[in-house]
């Protein structure tokens, strides 16, 4: 949320829209424990988009605090709206930013929501 954020398309505007992220698949190799209130920064990087931008997949990241934390495998997610059909375009903006994510190898075209 923090990438989505950073580039004006936080929980408020996705709520605006009446959309947000749902989060279809995340794993995690916790290498040590973090404690309440320790600063951990995830890094963040696409694997893999859909054309309609729907659909994404993250790629390897990292934990990090004053030393490694965990390795997240690659996750995967989608937009999902409260009201109307599952499937539409995100807004502008927020396609925008998924397109200028920092990106890791091999990059993989998505299939269109709906379609998977």
């Amino acid at each position: 949320m923090a990438y989505l954020t950073e580039h004006e398309f936080g929980l408020a505007e996705l709520k605006q829209h009446g959309i947000g992220p749902v989060l279809l698949r995340e794993e995690i190799d916790y290498l040590r424990e973090c404690h309440m209130g320790e600063e951990v920064t995830v890094t963040f990087a696409m694997a893999g988009l859909s054309p309609d931008g729907n659909a994404l997949q993250d790629g390897p990241r990292h934990l990090e605090a004053e030393r490694q934390a965990g390795r997240p495998h690659r996750g995967a997610g989608r937009l999902a709206r409260r009201q109307g059909p599952p499937a539409h375009p995100p807004p502008d903006a927020l396609r925008e930013a998924f397109e200028k994510a920092p990106r890791v190898g091999p990059f993989e075209t998505l299939p269109p929501a709906g379609q998977r």
